[in-house]
């Protein structure tokens, strides 16, 4: 099962089959991280040419590697084909447009439920298709000693949490 790993959002997203953070990368990644260390057998897309994804910090919030199937991509033209080389309902995926080519075909790939982990700091990349289909997007933003997450399309829109650093580190 898809969570992030943090009660309270995992309730403003609870029921959504694909659900998109954006905006700070740094921080946003943090919960891509925590995503992963927190849910059940995921599949991972990364589409990037290197990093993405630190194993010590997924280690650090409680993950394990045995619970994660990875596949990385360092092509626009290769992201379709990896996404429907993916086995199972559930997805994460890591930075989709960043080669900004082919955004509809990715977008129409990810209609399943997946968490998109995506750059942009003031709107998520991937166009109009993309934020139409997508039923709720969330963006992160840094704040004093914690995150802001704020919903910008879905059920909660405009409602917002700040997530203490703590908080995203703890554990139990």
């Amino acid at each position: 099962m898809l969570i992030v790993g943090i009660k309270e959002i995992d309730y403003l997203i609870k029921g959504f089959e694909t659900v998109e953070f954006f905006g700070n990368w740094k921080y946003t990644q943090l919960l891509a991280h925590k995503a992963l260390a927190s849910s059940s057998y995921v599949e991972l897309l990364i589409v990037q040419r290197f990093g993405g994804v630190n194993p010590f910090l997924i280690k650090r919030l409680g993950g394990t590697w045995d619970r994660i199937k990875v596949r990385r991509v360092f092509k626009a033209e290769e992201v379709p084909t990896a996404l429907d080389s993916i086995e199972g309902e559930e997805v994460i995926v890591i930075n989709p447009y960043l080669y900004s080519k082919l955004k509809d075909i990715i977008t129409a790939k990810l209609r399943r439920r997946a968490f998109i982990f995506n750059k942009g700091e003031e709107l998520p990349l991937g166009g109009n298709f993309n934020y139409h289909s997508m039923h709720e997007i969330i963006k992160v933003s840094k704040v004093r000693k914690g995150i802001l997450v704020k919903v910008i399309k879905g059920k909660n829109e405009g409602a917002s949490l700040t997530i203490p650093l703590e908080k995203v580190y703890d554990n139990s």
